[in-house]
């Protein structure tokens, strides 16, 4: 399989940016819903082969498509019109061979998954961890999004904290309260799931001077030394925005933005801080 070279944009960017590292958790061939082939799974009690997400399948419902996708070749899809109760579910500890399974530090973490939406759409996708068992789910909320927008990143609501380190961990995915299914219900595509340590709460400080950026659903506020550069990005590496620092404290517009993941980096004597945010 080709790699996605977004994802790998993604990848480099973030490393170059982040002045801690910040190691990839999940493969992202496998939580982009490639491989189409060969992935073994028991079906029935007699171990067969087919692609990731036939091997994933706890309910049915989802499928693997590439009649659209965000990247790559393959995305999942859920045709609500062919869906009664039980809801679909995807677990990715059904695959036997280990594809879908990681290891997690305890540590707080966010994430994020794009989703497009034609017609009527369920009001979240829940991701839950198969351990520790108290671990929070993240929720995915769609209710914002419109099939004009076509191909979106989301992100959770909440950070989710894990308590306690784990191997071989695993998530299920699951669509929550469908309005409409059966007849008249749409279609739910989605892609590139991903989970990073969550740094939003960090502060970090350049030449003696401490950093500070937050952010509302509308406006970036950055407190760092005067003469700094502040570039943001979003996940694909393009650059957004660039500005240089007139006073200790600089605030500007981001309501244009789409609602996902962002890097704010500041650069102030020869020194570099990067801070992941999520516009809402």
């Amino acid at each position: 399989m080709r790699p996605k070279l977004p994802f790998l944009l993604l990848t480099i960017v973030y490393c170059l940016l982040s002045c801690s590292s910040n190691a990839q958790i999940l493969d992202a061939q496998i939580f982009g819903f490639e491989p189409d082939e060969g992935i073994q799974f028991n079906q029935g009690g007699i171990i067969t082969t087919g692609n990731i997400i036939e091997a994933w399948e706890e309910e049915a419902g989802f499928s693997q498509t590439s009649e659209d996708k965000h990247t790559g070749s393959y995305c999942v899809k859920a045709v609500l019109s062919n869906t009664t109760d039980p809801l679909p579910k995807l677990n990715t500890e059904y695959a036997i061979t280990g594809e879908g399974t990681f290891n997690l530090a305890a540590d707080t973490y966010t994430g994020s998954i794009w989703v497009k939406i034609i017609g009527d759409k369920p009001k979240a996708i829940k991701a839950t961890f198969d351990k520790p068992s108290d671990t929070p789910s993240l929720i995915f909320n769609l209710n914002d999004l419109t099939e004009a927008d076509g191909w979106v990143e989301v992100t959770p609501n909440n950070p989710i904290i894990v308590t306690s380190a784990t191997v071989s961990n695993s998530i299920r995915f699951a669509i929550q309260d469908v309005s409409k299914i059966g007849a008249g219900g749409g279609t739910l595509y989605f892609d590139d799931f991903n989970i990073v340590k969550d740094i939003s709460t960090d502060e970090k400080s350049i030449a003696g001077n401490d950093i500070t950026i937050t952010n509302t659903t509308s406006n970036l506020k950055v407190e760092a030394p005067i003469k700094s550069r502040i570039y943001i990005y979003n996940t694909t590496g393009f650059l957004m925005h660039s500005i240089v620092t007139e006073s200790n404290k600089t605030e500007f517009a981001i309501s244009n933005y789409k609602v996902g993941i962002y890097i704010v980096k500041v650069v102030s004597d020869n020194s570099t801080y990067s801070k992941k945010i999520i516009k809402r």
